[in-house]
């Protein structure tokens, strides 16, 4: 294994490829005062930068206090963002050239942090929570544009800490992902099968920190089975332009292929 050093009472850990490179960085919430090698409490988090061969190169950032940290495209200028949760709630923008003085929202003393797209607008959007009973427990920051709604929860109880990743595991992630449906029976007849004369995808993404999708990033297949009860699928067939299309069966099944890299 490979020992990665880290001071103070950092909850959580963030990874996904900030420079990217190909390799899986490390962003570690944490509580020091000055870069590495001084190490006193309170001012600098951590980043660990993936250099292949179980190898690691450390560098810091500025993140006061910092419990909790996520990390997603919240610009979507293709590199990824980190925001921390703390004493200042902070988030960093990524370009090529490493990562420019943190934007501050104003929401002190949190603990866990979520960058997700909470209105489903296609923008990515803030959630910041704290523990301190007297204040103000949860609030969502949603995006729109350059600006951002402020938006108040008003739960029981504060996270003490959170658990901050996107969905999926971003060191299984590849630069296409698929989709294969299920048998999707079209004639109940026994004498007659159906043709494949259209076909139109409409697809809605949830953000998760990548690119969005359009629909130059879709490419469709169709099959079709005589006989799909047992198991007997035709090739699959490339859809382009317009149909019809030489697809026919009693039951048809498609496939998607989604360009996520």
């Amino acid at each position: 294994f490979t020992e990665l050093y880290s001071v103070g009472p950092g909850d959580d850990l963030s990874a996904a490829d900030l420079d990217k490179d190909g390799l899986l960085d490390i962003v570690i919430p944490n509580h020091s005062s000055k870069p590495p090698p001084s190490w006193t409490p309170y001012e600098y988090s951590y980043i660990y930068y993936g250099e292949g061969n179980r190898g690691f190169r450390l560098d810091s950032v500025r993140a006061r206090g910092a419990w909790g940290s996520s990390i997603a495209d919240v610009n979507r200028d293709g590199w990824l963002d980190i925001a921390f949760a703390g004493s200042q709630s902070l988030l960093y923008y990524g370009s090529r050239n490493g990562f420019a003085p943190p934007q501050v929202i104003p929401m002190r003393f949190t603990s866990s942090v979520m960058l997700a797209d909470f209105d489903a607008n296609g923008l990515c959007d803030l959630a910041l929570g704290r523990p301190l009973v007297t204040m103000v427990l949860l609030k969502v920051f949603y995006q729109k544009g350059r600006f951002w709604d402020e938006g108040q929860l008003d739960p029981k109880g504060g996270p003490d800490a959170g658990v901050t990743k996107d969905l999926g595991n971003p060191a299984t992630r590849r630069d296409e992902a698929w989709y294969i449906s299920e048998p999707i029976a079209v004639t109940a007849s026994e004498d007659s099968v159906a043709y494949l004369d259209e076909f139109s995808v409409d697809f809605y993404t949830t953000w998760q920190g990548d690119a969005e999708l359009d629909e130059g990033d879709v490419t469709a297949w169709a099959a079709a089975s005589p006989y799909p009860e047992g198991g007997n699928w035709g090739d699959w067939i490339r859809l382009e332009g317009d149909g019809p299309y030489p697809v026919a069966g009693k039951a048809f099944r498609y496939k998607l292929c989604f360009k996520t890299g």
